[in-house]
């Protein structure tokens, strides 16, 4: 849905004031189509169109960052990122004037192994991962994207304050945060900072970053995410393979014979992002995330799921169910977001029992959920 385009330097030494660093200075490092020094709307300014802009000496994970914006009402995707490690992983807030007044016109979105996860991370109603259709209270939102009646032709002021795993946005110099994001996802360690566009054009100005290990929000606030109940609490998950690898009816034994494992934990809302163990390379977009399941009888099992973006599940080598829900598949408007929206019937007998399920990415956030009722049954891992 966007194109990020930033480039990393190998220097990670030195610190940076809390003063404006001037779009002139050296210690900006720039790449992409567009980027123009001017004077524009009062302001020293940098213009970026699919370009980007990177202090690369900043060691910053606690602290402020700040900056001015001015949009125009054109389709674009532009925001910053902070603690970047490399081209592959780092933290990232973006804005859609496009989509002002709407939802999703702000965006968290950390970027894990090459993967922006903003499938997975997301501040939608309760039936996204529920069923129902019940809105989250404003004490249980996560800060991952909201409404913004972002401004036209005119400077904007972002402000975000970190420390540790949270954060407090500020926009337009409100005395209150605008959102609080409750837990990043993204590294948890000091590193560059940097802004960007994706598609159409944004001025940016009075850029500062301060860091600031003993920084502190402005109001203390817990995790407030519950763990979901009944979640699958970890997957054993496979290194990566060709997706036309699972096309068949069967698993092979041969394919089974060739996958390595590593359990990966899913978080409190069932959520596991895949992206913390795999990475789409070399035509290698699909892993199988693998259950153990000790049943006390033969029975049928209601399983219910979410995943992004397509999915194969087997039961015990014997595929019961395929399914995509990736942008725009289930409908012109479907973001596709992780959620519980599917459920299957695993035919159990007793004793172990194998499930696979091979999660397939394109692009937006690889994960998988699942959900299941435990009577009868025993998963290895809880």
């Amino acid at each position: 849905m966007k194109k990020t385009f930033f480039l990393f330097a190998l220097a990670l030494s030195g610190s940076i004031s809390a003063q404006v660093i001037p779009f002139d200075s050296p210690a900006w490092t720039f790449k992409g189509k567009g980027v123009i020094q001017e004077y524009y709307e009062g302001k020293s300014a940098l213009y970026l169109k699919e370009s980007g802009a990177l202090i690369s000496d900043a060691q910053f994970k606690n602290g402020v960052i700040e900056f001015d914006m001015y949009f125009k009402d054109l389709w674009t995707f532009s925001g910053f990122y902070f603690r970047v490690q490399d081209e592959a992983n780092y933290e990232e807030l973006y804005f859609r004037p496009h989509r002002r007044g709407k939802p999703d016109a702000y965006q968290y979105c950390p970027k894990i192994n090459g993967k922006a996860s903003w499938q997975l991370y997301h501040d939608q109603h309760k039936g996204v991962f529920t069923g129902n259709p019940e809105f989250y209270p404003a004490e249980e939102l996560q800060g991952y994207n909201g409404k913004i009646d972002l401004p036209l032709d005119r400077w904007m002021h972002v402000k975000l304050v970190v420390a540790g795993n949270q954060a407090e946005l500020y926009l337009d110099r409100e005395e209150s945060p605008s959102f609080f994001i409750n837990e990043f996802k993204g590294p948890d360690a000091k590193g560059p900072v940097g802004i960007y566009t994706g598609w159409g054009g944004v001025h940016f100005a009075n850029f500062s970053v301060t860091s600031n290990d003993s920084q502190r929000l402005s109001s203390e606030r817990k995790i407030v995410s519950e763990p979901l109940e009944n979640r699958i609490e970890s997957w054993e998950v496979s290194n990566t393979l060709e997706e036309a690898k699972i096309q068949h009816v069967l698993l092979s034994d041969e394919l089974l014979g060739q996958l390595k494992w590593k359990k990966l934990a899913s978080e409190n809302s069932g959520i596991t992002n895949l992206s913390r163990v795999a990475r789409v390379k070399d035509g290698k977009n699909t892993v199988i995330a693998k259950l153990e399941i000790q049943a006390n009888q033969d029975m049928i099992k209601a399983f219910t799921l979410g995943y992004s973006d397509r999915l194969a599940v087997f039961c015990n080598g014997q595929k019961i169910y395929a399914g995509t829900n990736g942008y725009r598949t289930r409908d012109f408007r479907f973001l596709g977001t992780i959620g519980l929206f599917d459920e299957i019937y695993l035919p159990l007998k007793k004793g172990k029992n194998v499930v696979y399920c091979a999660v397939s990415e394109s692009f937006g956030g690889w994960g998988v959920m699942g959900q299941i009722d435990r009577e009868g049954i025993r998963i290895k891992g809880d």
